[in-house]
């Protein structure tokens, strides 16, 4: 099933792992999809007729066949996922639950609940590889990146270098020189207040040229091409089934949006394009 019709393309590396969907305690009868941030936004994109081209490095196993059937049905290019020996397909369980007052909530397993083992981990594409990825790889409009690793700050440096524009949504900073890194090659930031707590007394001056927090159930914040942080406050909707993932359609829906609009240079978008593509 193919539902790319649109001419724009995205391609994007970082955390893309098999999702374990428990709906309530039991553990029976699990659904099985590719996910992780980088997963969920190149799908939703692909769902949104953004053409998605993830790329990652993958173990050789049935999880990461899973990942690319889930991806094909979605009309995704797979081409640059690659399958090895010495790769890694991250697993995560996430359990939709109730909480005492009856209102969803959601719970992340890293662990295996038959023996307790760690899932295996998120490993970046090698950086030799970058090279040849780049050889291949389509002129792309929007390259999107949520871990910072050496080869994803390479490949987001050359699509920058071809006038794409860059997003990047990082979990963490662990790395303190790889992160300014990243920040000083990509157009929009994108965070979560309870991830990167600390970024605005961190960088009081704006890194790239938007940036947008996160803020749950309390909307968001953004600034751009300024240090003045605005807010956006959230929507209320009734049946709420679950809020995981609701910060990866964001994103999705900024870079559609965005497309839509025909930003090239955010330089040169004007307020309101942007204030309209984060509403």
């Amino acid at each position: 099933m193919d539902h790319r019709t649109t001419n724009f393309t995205c391609a994007g590396t970082g955390l893309i792992s098999l999702d374990v969907l428990f709906e309530g305690k039991s553990d029976s009868n699990p659904s099985v999809y590719a996910g992780g941030s980088c997963g969920n936004v190149l799908s939703i994109l692909s769902y949104l007729k953004v053409k998605s081209l993830p790329i990652s490095r993958l173990g050789k196993n049935k999880a990461a066949e899973l990942i690319i059937d889930d991806f094909r049905k979605w009309g995704i290019n797979t081409q640059f996922i690659d399958k090895e020996i010495k790769g890694s397909t991250p697993i995560i369980i996430h359990r939709i639950l109730d909480s005492q007052s009856g209102n969803p909530k959601h719970r992340f397993e890293f662990k295996n609940p038959d023996n307790g083992a760690w899932f295996p981990r998120f490993r970046p594409v090698l950086a030799k590889k970058v090279d040849e990825i780049n050889e291949k790889l389509p002129e792309v409009d929007v390259f999107y990146f949520d871990r910072a690793s050496r080869s994803s700050i390479e490949l987001a440096k050359a699509a920058k270098q071809n006038g794409t524009l860059v997003y990047f949504e990082p979990s963490s900073c662990r790395d303190q020189k790889l992160f300014k890194e990243c920040l000083e090659t990509s157009d929009i930031l994108k965070y979560s207040n309870d991830r990167l707590p600390n970024f605005k007394s961190r960088f009081p001056t704006i890194q790239a040229t938007l940036e947008i927090e996160t803020r749950g159930k309390e909307g968001l914040a953004y600034r751009f091409k300024s240090n003045v942080w605005n807010t956006i406050k959230a929507y209320k909707i009734a049946d709420v089934l679950d809020t995981a993932g609701a910060g990866d359609w964001c994103s999705a829906g900024i870079i559609k949006k965005l497309l839509d609009s025909k930003i090239k240079d955010l330089d040169l978008a004007s307020s309101n394009t942007i204030k309209d593509a984060l509403h």
